[in-house]
């Protein structure tokens, strides 16, 4: 039976220092030198890095925007009157309680 994956070919023992890039070779070679070891270490960090940001990125995008649903109307009616910034207030709590909680509920189960 062929592996899901074509880049696991077995199941790999974990560790917190397995890297989340699989290499073709050994990850970190036996040399004398420590200089090599720190520059593959922090070669692989930044790979890293840089992957959990190509996934976080559009993520944290999403959820800024969201939050933008609710800022926006309080800042642009909070420059008019306070009965307004009451308004907006009352009828933003009302729909995250009400609607989106209920509707992020329902989704989750």
């Amino acid at each position: 039976m062929p592996s899901p994956s074509p880049f696991i070919s077995k199941p790999v023992d974990t560790t917190e220092l397995t890297p989340l890039l699989l290499t073709n070779g050994p990850i970190c070679a036996n040399t004398d030198t420590s200089k090599s070891n720190d520059a593959s270490m922090c070669m692989m960090f930044f790979q890293e890095l840089l992957i959990i940001l190509y996934y976080a990125l559009p993520i944290c995008s999403v959820q800024l925007l969201e939050y933008s649903i609710i800022l926006v109307p309080v800042i642009s009616l909070g420059h008019l009157a306070n009965t307004y910034l009451a308004a907006v207030s009352l009828g933003l709590m009302t729909t995250n309680i009400t609607g989106y909680s209920i509707l992020l509920g329902l989704i989750s189960t």
